[in-house]
């Protein structure tokens, strides 16, 4: 996540732009934060943000990567922004606004539990998908048919031998990401590691490689199930959520904690 330092000394205080300061009085009662834009060259001159929240910390602010600055008005179904210039900007509904890429703001649906590329007016111009992870020049995302496939930055599907219901960027920094589809039953062993998934290692070219022993001989359907410890071995009813966290890709973004589906 983006975020502007607070001021050393002045915890809350925040540089927004060449003019104006960020000030969030914090509520001592647990009652509501106080926000405001405040001019640096005359404190006095104070315009207030109106929202339920900003996501912030004493000492830092966090903000999308174009420095644009999040507010939450969740008691009124409000999120929007402030530009570098204040512009306030208000999107109505259920919706998050992740975060700004290129020209495009991606959007994420909590009534509908999806996720798309929207214009600057929130209208959507790409797919629906439900899942997404940002690469540095494109995207993962889970489609409409519950399949992981690797789109670009206008939201063209690329490597189009790679769609399956499962991929992990674990390796990506190696060059290499870590696919599976999964079988109607999922087993486990007794160690509590499914035993009937068939892991491809997918190279960003989309060329499916091999691990080999020393002696050259290929390595048949290593364990990489071995990233994913089940801790409580013994506990049946885990194995749903075990599941579903190795469908999950982690991908946080900014305010997530003011919604819910």
């Amino acid at each position: 996540m983006n975020y502007i330092e607070s001021y050393e000394g002045y915890p809350y205080r925040y540089k927004f732009n060449d003019e104006y300061d960020i000030y969030v009085t914090v509520s001592q009662t647990g009652g509501k934060n106080r926000y405001e834009f405040i001019k640096q060259d005359n404190p006095t001159t104070k315009v207030s943000i109106d929202c339920d929240y900003l996501k912030f910390d004493s000492n830092k602010l966090y903000i999308y990567s174009n420095g644009y600055l999040p507010f939450y008005k969740s008691s009124e179904n409000i999120q929007g922004w402030y530009t570098q210039t204040t512009k306030r900007v208000e999107f109505e509904g259920n919706i998050q606004i992740l975060e700004f890429y290129d020209q495009y703001i991606l959007i994420k649906d909590y009534d509908k539990n999806i996720i798309y590329f929207a214009d600057e007016n929130g209208n959507q111009i790409s797919p629906t998908y439900k899942d997404i992870f940002v690469l540095d020049d494109a995207y993962i995302v889970k489609n409409e048919n519950d399949k992981y496939i690797i789109i670009d930055k206008e939201f063209n599907q690329i490597l189009n031998t790679i769609e399956y219901s499962y991929i992990n960027p674990l390796l990506l920094d190696k060059g290499i990401i870590l696919c599976a589809n999964l079988p109607a039953k999922v087993n486990f062993n007794n160690s509590g590691f499914p035993s009937n998934i068939e892991y491809d290692l997918v190279d960003l070219s989309g060329n499916k490689i091999t691990l080999k022993n020393i002696d050259g001989s290929e390595i048949e359907n290593p364990a990489y199930t071995g990233i994913y410890f089940l801790g409580n071995k013994k506990n049946v009813s885990s194995y749903d959520l075990y599941i579903s966290n190795i469908l999950d890709i982690p991908y946080t973004f900014i305010g997530e904690e003011y919604y819910h589906n």
